[in-house]
């Protein structure tokens, strides 16, 4: 019973740590404190045992993100496993894109002794994303209808 803090790196899915974890403790009641994109890589805790019934509450605290951003290019996927190719348009100014930060940070500013106020940030997730349609995960399909038809 206990909390995992694991580094995952960039390539197995947050379910294929939790499988590991499961066959390495020999616990069944395993979960995980939040979903990382295979591609990303970062801090994932892992919940075992008793420990499961904290997720709740590791869930509804506020997280922080980092990422790197290629300005110019557009993937198939919208996201780094795609085709990338050129975009339209000219890429932002430095000045434009900082000035756009805050509408993503999901924080308002400062109440002086009240401590930070929060905002919610609307995710707009790619269209093929980990949603599954019939038996089929939309961003599998999708590689796959790629890989068949060279697209």
């Amino acid at each position: 019973d206990g909390v995992l803090v694991v580094a995952k790196p960039s390539g197995p899915t947050s379910h294929d740590v939790v499988g590991l974890v499961r066959r390495l403790s020999s616990t069944r009641r395993v979960g995980h404190g939040g979903t990382l994109d295979p591609f990303a890589a970062g801090v994932l805790p892992v919940f075992l045992g008793r420990a499961t019934r904290l997720v709740e509450y590791h869930l509804s605290h506020a997280k922080r993100y980092t990422a790197s951003i290629c300005f110019g290019e557009t993937s198939t996927t919208d996201d780094i496993d795609g085709e990338l190719t050129p975009g339209e348009g000219p890429a932002p100014t430095r000045e434009s894109v900082e000035g756009a930060l805050p509408a993503f940070t999901g924080h308002k500013g400062y109440a002086g002794q009240l401590g930070h106020i929060s905002a919610y940030v609307m995710v707009v997730y790619p269209g093929v994303g980990g949603v599954i349609i019939g038996a089929c995960r939309i961003i599998n399909c999708r590689r796959q209808r790629q890989r068949d038809h060279g697209e």
